[in-house]
């Protein structure tokens, strides 16, 4: 502001106006845009061209459509492609092992240049999250050389430009190739003029595939050549100022009921999944088409246009600037016990970037390598696995301001609800046949752990009945976060669906008096040893994971059906068994129950098991809160006895349920541990091998312990470890359609500024938040409703922005 507004403020002797003003200063003072500070992956040696190099150092691009990994060599770049519908016949696997048909590798692109990895100076390799593009830099014999790769939502492309800082040195061979040919996979690769095609079929679901390179040299010469057999086409670029390679690829894959419909045993329904799915090749080529027509600046701006409308919605400010090293030294510093905000900064951002990358409207949903797999046979297959794994990868997505992508989520499950009717029919017809109904759905739908793009999986000892809510968990946050009603109609078939199976499905047990329980029912992959070397899993009535997310599915359920002024019926039956359902019991140590029977902690099963089903209902359930002081204790009781080591979405997992729990600083442990224990060069998270669940549960716990809204109000920093004793953020979300700002100084909420987007009653939880004020952005006190101490609420209308004074 400048003299002369100052004196035009004097001269009005407006005492409003001066009120505007200092509101003004206030809000454009703390809530201020944040500098945007650089979120970068920086290497100065390229990936082994390895699987340990693919796992530990390239790094990942991706559009929801495919993904790309980029190793950054100075002879050779090495360009790894995946898609998520390559599922091929692993023949090294028995018929009988859930992991004969996997995720393969799409193909691999080779970009040769003459240059001597030897004699290259300056080199630097990097992924700048921020606008979601890789660089690869370095000088050789003089001349400066630059890589530019991003693969495009909106283009549905990876462009790649290639650059000299003199005029007529690019040179370069691309080398588009197949990989594990065989009797389960067949293609070929061939060019003409400025295009190659790499196409090809694999087995068993005679899956059509296809990637096409288009490139465009300004300056010197272009070509191409194919072998004798067309298995190995090329174009080289000669003496050219610059060159952009545009790709596109796709596969005759199309999500629906139908495809998902039977078992991988049954040879001619594998067969025929996909009969009537046109070959993708007129559509790949009316995209690198389309693509090839704009130039390079414009393809980025429409990527970058993109994607920053989601990434750059949300900011984190931990109280470190950029850090001048290299991503594997910080890491390795931080490993050896030199904190980094900086590192905690970037992994959170990481996973959101993760999971625009790999998940977008119209694409398959993440899978448990999100999109990225460069081997013949992803662990375990790379499909669903719906026991915690899929369910972990979109729990950012919401509070981190991603919504857009959990629709490919959702999708996935509504195409699986139609086999569920199936499977709901048959199992309650074999389980609790007093309640069985020829009607069709009348029986609800069912799913179980091990899913894929091509089938759905029936509950069993890796994930019982209680699965279908658990799944339905994600689907109803999508309402809780939006408030749009338009979703709740979209959403509430499958949430009833899932609540017309379970209250179909237990039943009473003369043992165990009147309850209504789960049998057979187990505790997600628990076992116990039935011989020297054998083991069994452990099936006991009414385990906490079934109960807990039974009670949870009903209660969403009631809670749908009253908003939309539905299935009064469905909802006295579901009130009804409530109480019946008993979702949690505590043992003699103190512990929440994973299995009814047991007395003593791990009475049954492993202690220190990966999953930590017991605690359900405290994470990612909402039945074990502030509101049930003995559970939480019960739950505390439990997580200190499972350890703080894991597998790595084991140990994120813990992160978010210490979060719910109110103890920061022991979220913060765990998020070390992820860090330290569980985490590669390039950040991604290992089980071991590479998942991405880690990842994305690490993002959505950072997010659990800023600001948490399950209970019922929105409490800010409801986690805050001591480590972070002052910072900010800005574009978390809160159940209601909240967006929420905050920033604090010695852990103490020193501004707060709430939007609302969907006009709901807003009520916030903070110490002493009844004496502080309660603005309009244009100044105007606001009166609010104490509660009770810590507690108040008030009224709100849609688009208009809130800010606290404490």
């Amino acid at each position: 502001m400048n003299w002369y507004f100052f004196m035009y403020l004097k001269n009005m002797k407006s005492i409003v106006v001066l009120k505007i003003l200092v509101i003004l200063l206030f809000t454009l003072g703390c809530f201020a845009q944040m500098p945007l500070k650089k979120y970068e992956l920086r290497y100065t040696t390229p990936a082994s061209n390895s699987n340990e190099g693919w796992e530990d150092l390239s790094l990942p691009l991706g559009n929801g459509y495919f993904g790309v990994n980029v190793f950054g060599g100075v002879a050779t770049e090495r360009l790894q492609l995946s898609e998520k519908s390559m599922y091929m016949r692993d023949t090294t696997q028995t018929n009988s092992s859930y992991k004969t048909i996997a995720l393969t590798n799409f193909g691999e692109t080779y970009i040769e240049f003459p240059h001597a990895a030897k004699e290259v100076t300056h080199y630097e390799r990097k992924l700048d999250i921020r606008n979601a593009r890789a660089t690869v830099s370095y000088t050789y014999q003089g001349v400066d050389y630059k890589r530019e790769l991003f693969t495009s939502y909106p283009d549905k492309v990876m462009v790649v430009k290639i650059s000299a800082s003199t005029p007529g040195k690019v040179n370069f061979t691309l080398r588009p190739k197949h990989i594990f040919l065989g009797s389960m996979r067949q293609g070929t690769v061939k060019a003409a003029n400025d295009r190659i095609t790499m196409s090809g079929v694999l087995e068993p679901y005679k899956l059509l595939f296809e990637a096409q390179y288009r490139v465009k040299n300004y300056g010197g010469t272009i070509s191409s050549q194919n072998d004798t057999n067309g298995t190995n086409g090329i174009i080289t670029v000669q003496n050219a100022d610059t060159a952009v390679i545009v790709m596109a690829l796709a596969t005759n894959y199309v999500l629906s009921p139908a495809v998902l419909e039977g078992d991988n045993k049954d040879t001619f329904t594998i067969v025929n999944k996909l009969k009537d799915q046109p070959n993708p090749n007129l559509q790949i080529s009316k995209i690198v088409d389309s693509a090839f027509a704009l130039n390079y600046e414009q393809l980025f701006k429409n990527h970058l246009e993109d994607y920053s409308a989601l990434f750059s919605r949300v900011s984190i400010e931990l109280g470190e600037k950029n850090a001048e090293t290299t991503t594997d030294k910080l890491l390795a510093d931080y490993k050896n016990g030199n904190e980094s905000r900086y590192l905690e900064e970037l992994y959170f951002q990481y996973g959101r970037y993760l999971l625009i990358s790999s998940s977008r409207k119209g694409t398959l949903p993440a899978n448990l390598q999100g999109t990225w797999n460069a081997l013949h046979a992803a662990p375990w297959t790379g499909g669903y696995w719906l026991n915690i794994n899929y369910q972990m990868n979109y729990w950012p997505a919401f509070q981190t301001n991603l919504a857009e992508t959990f629709t490919p989520y959702l999708d996935y499950i509504e195409a699986s609800v139609p086999s569920g009717h199936s499977r709901g029919s048959e199992l309650v017809k074999k389980y609790n046949s007093k309640n069985f109904s020829e009607e069709k759905g009348a029986c609800g739908w069912t799913i179980g752990t091990g899913n894929s793009p091509y089938k759905n999986s029936n509950p069993g000892p890796t994930s019982g009945f209680g699965t279908g809510p658990f799944v339905c968990q994600s689907i109803w946050d999508y309402y809780e976060f939006t408030k749009d009603i338009a979703v709740l109609k979209r959403i509430y078939p499958t949430i009833k669906g899932s609540s017309d199976f379970t209250s179909r499905i237990v039943r009473e047990i003369p043992e165990f008096k009147n309850l209504l329980l789960c049998s057979p029912s187990w505790s997600p992959e628990s076992q116990y040893f039935s011989g020297p070397n054998t083991k069994k899993y452990i099936d006991i009535p009414g385990t906490a994971y079934d109960q807990q997310l039974i009670y949870q599915g009903h209660l969403n359920t009631i809670a749908a059906a009253k908003i939309l002024g539905i299935d009064a019926k469905m909802v006295q039956l579901l009130e009804k068994q409530l109480p019946l359902l008993d979702p949690v019991q505590i043992g003699t140590s103190g512990q929440v129950k994973e299995f009814r029977t047991e007395n003593e902690y791990s009475e049954f099963g492993d202690p220190a098991h990966r999953h930590i089903s017991q605690l359900i209902g405290l994470f990612p359930g909402t039945i074990i809160n502030e509101t049930t002081p003995k559970w939480l204790e019960a739950a505390k009781v439990t997580l200190t006895k499972r350890g703080d080591r894991a597998t790595g979405w084991s140990v994120a997992y813990k992160m978010n349920m210490w979060a719910r729990a109110k103890d920061g600083n022991h979220a913060y442990t765990l998020y070390q541990n992820l860090l330290k224990f569980n985490t590669k060069n390039n950040l991604w998270d290992t089980h071991p091998p590479f998942q991405i669940d880690g990842n994305l549960g690490g993002t959505a716990g950072v997010a659990e312990m800023l600001l948490q809204s399950h209970a019922g109000y929105i409490e800010p920093l409801a986690a805050l470890p001591d480590s972070w004793k002052t910072g900010s953020y800005e574009g978390l979300m809160a159940r209601g359609n909240f967006q929420i700002a905050a920033q604090w100084s010695e852990k103490k909420l020193s501004q707060l500024k709430i939007k609302s987007n969907a006009g709901e009653v807003c009520r916030i939880f903070y110490p002493k938040i009844e004496k502080s004020k309660l603005k309009s952005t244009t100044g105007k006190v606001l009166h609010f409703k104490k509660e009770k101490n810590n507690l108040i609420s008030f009224e709100t209308i849609q688009g208009q922005e809130y800010i606290f004074e404490l």
